[in-house]
């Protein structure tokens, strides 16, 4: 682990993309938030609707998206980064609504990193209607990290590996969240 990158990273999350992040004061107001690390917060526009009146199944990727593209900036998968020749590609995903999100909510996405290896890092988001508001949907990300040049898998580089070390540091003492590593329950005729 680089010496210093947990401050860096502690300090960076106030800005990443032009989307401003949780202060310290509204993050502590979500206790079982807190130690998670939030850089997306939207509001549901009128094009997410849907015809049931309320955000769209599709909607929730993008979102849920927008959160991970924010995070790999984070860990410093920037426009540099890809022109070296990398990129994460997104190996599965789980999606769980738990919420009706109406039009003009206010969303908030929390981050955590579930686990990393040179190749792969799984992450957890949860998706809230703001702060303190209520829990909307989940969503459990693998993404693999690839050469695009050569088109396959290959171990991460540095600034990533350093700065996905620095929040497990953090994250490895967070309880593991009830969605993770659940499987769609097969439906049988009754």
């Amino acid at each position: 682990m680089v010496s210093g990158a947990l401050p860096f990273i502690l300090s960076s999350i106030i800005s990443i993309k032009g989307l401003s992040a949780l202060s310290r004061d509204e993050e502590k107001k979500t206790d079982e938030r807190e130690g998670l690390i939030s850089l997306y917060k939207s509001v549901v526009d009128p094009e997410w609707i849907d015809y049931n009146g309320h955000m769209t199944e599709s909607r929730y990727l993008y979102v849920f998206g927008e959160a991970s593209d924010a995070m790999f900036e984070f860990i410093g998968m920037d426009s540099e980064y890809r022109e070296r020749g990398y990129s994460i590609y997104t190996v599965e995903t789980h999606l769980c609504h738990l919420q009706e999100v109406g039009l003009g909510q206010p969303l908030a996405v929390y981050t955590q990193l579930l686990g990393y290896d040179q190749k792969r890092f799984h992450l957890a988001h949860w998706l809230e209607g703001g702060v303190r508001r209520p829990l909307l949907a989940t969503a459990e990300h693998m993404f693999l990290h690839v050469n695009t040049v050569e088109k396959r898998s290959c171990p991460m580089q540095s600034p990533l590996n350093d700065r996905l070390a620095a929040i497990w540091e953090e994250h490895s003492n967070l309880p593991q969240p009830g969605f993770a590593l659940r499987s769609i329950q097969k439906v049988t005729p009754s």
